[in-house]
This record gives structure tokens, C-alpha cells and sequence, in this order.
């Protein structure tokens, strides 16, 4: 049969993944109308596949409330390209109109990844995925898998400006989960005098929570920010 999909070694190789999703998206289907949650999802979709100057030499790829990227190989350059494009991702859906919370994580391993067919599996995307969902705060961590291979390229982890070692905050007890990762300062490049407009629009967000479990997670949020403040000198 023409149409028999078959493994194709061109789609498997050792790459960057990034995994992110979007939180409250399924409180959102339950208590908004369809124009509204068409709306709050296109305008992620529009920064997702926006370039904002970029290079392009990565793969784009999304499903209901999950975001993924993914490059063509392990390299230090297209480690650059996704980081970047990741995380300025990040910045525009928490800095939109309408601030749309977000989780997830990098990883660095082996992924088949043919869009065409929409086949997508392997170790880099478990570990993102385990790593991203587990999360219980708005933020985005590099996995170990990452980390070792930063090393490998010589961008060691622990001197990435946007990066702070911290214990991440996890929803549950998970022992495979490594406690200590270098997270994301979310927002804190794009600071004018002083002010993070990211760490502004969690805590404005924060102030409108109800729900204890949902509060906790902007919490935790707002107290890596504030503790791991960067000043870059000019």
C-alpha cells in the first residue's frame, strides 16, 4: 500500500526539545464560551509561530494546550536557536493582554520526529514531558538530559544568564524527578528600569486567585523571580 507508514532513519536523531503547556486551559473549556477559548487559543498559537528575528532552523508542532519544538540535531548552535525562541515564546504568552500561564521543560536525547505523518516519540520527549507537567509554579527548566549536554558543547548550565539553580517546586512526590535544575528568570532580559514586566503581570494575576492551588503556583513563581534577579552590567 502506497499510504503504509514505515520507520525512516531521517526522522531519528539526538535533538533539542522543548515542551511547554499551557495552564488552566481545561478550566478554560469548562467555564468559557467557544469564541472566547478560540480567541485565548489562536493568540498562542500567533506567538508560537511568530520568529521574532530568529533563525527558523527549528521544528514547530502543537495540540489543544501542548507546545513543542524541536531541532535537527544536539548542536551548541541550534541549542541557541530553541533556548531563545522557548523562552521568548514564554515571555509573550505571560506578558499578552489576557496573561496565559505556561510550564515546561528542555530536553537533549533521542526523538523520531516526522511532522508529516504527526509521528512523534522517543527519550527526549518523555523526560521533557515528565519534567514540564510536573511543575507546580508558571516556569520552564532545563532537564538533565539538557545539562549534560551543555556540557558536552561547552555551555555549561550553571553560567546561562537567563538560568538560576533552584528546587523546583513539584505536584507531586516523584523520585525519578531531580529536585535541584536550572530554571528560566522568566522576563528578566526585557527589564527597564528595574522592572520585570513578567514578574508584574504573575503578581497582578496572583492578586485575582481564589483557589489556594492555583495561588501556590504563582507563588512559587514570584518568589524564584524576585530571588534570582540578575543585573546585567552595561
Amino acid at each position: 500500500m502506497s499510504d503504509e507508514i514505515e520507520f525512516d532513519p531521517k526522522y531519528h536523531a539526538k535533538r533539542w526539545v522543548s515542551y511547554l503547556d499551557l495552564l488552566g486551559f481545561t478550566e478554560l473549556t469548562r467555564t468559557r464560551g467557544i469564541i472566547d477559548i478560540f480567541s485565548y487559543y489562536t493568540r498562542a498559537i500567533e506567538h508560537f509561530t511568530e520568529e521574532h528575528g530568529f533563525k527558523p532552523d527549528i521544528d514547530k508542532t502543537w495540540f489543544s494546550d501542548t507546545f513543542l519544538l524541536y531541532t535537527p540535531d544536539d548542536s551548541a548552535s541550534s541549542f541557541a536557536i530553541i533556548e531563545a525562541t522557548t523562552r521568548w515564546f514564554i515571555y509573550f504568552l505571560i506578558c499578552d493582554s489576557e496573561a496565559k500561564p505556561v510550564r515546561g521543560a528542555m530536553s537533549c536525547d533521542d526523538l523520531y520526529a516526522d511532522k508529516d505523518r504527526n509521528i512523534f516519540f522517543g527519550k527526549a520527549l518523555v523526560e521533557a514531558y515528565h519534567y514540564g507537567e510536573n511543575q507546580d509554579w508558571i516556569g520552564f527548566v532545563l532537564s538533565p538530559s539538557a545539562i549534560k549536554q551543555l556540557d558536552k558543547v561547552c555551555l555549561p548550565a550553571s553560567e546561562r544568564l537567563n538560568y538560576a539553580y533552584w528546587d523546583i517546586p513539584y505536584k507531586l512526590c516523584d523520585k525519578e524527578l531531580q529536585k535541584r535544575l536550572p530554571a528560566c528568570i522568566i522576563g528578566n532580559w526585557t527589564e527597564i528600569n528595574g522592572k520585570n514586566p513578567c514578574l508584574d503581570k504573575i503578581e497582578n494575576v496572583k492578586i485575582q486567585q481564589t483557589d489556594p492551588g492555583i495561588a501556590i503556583k504563582y507563588t512559587n513563581t514570584i518568589s524564584f523571580l524576585k530571588a534570582n534577579t540578575r543585573r546585567l552590567v552595561t
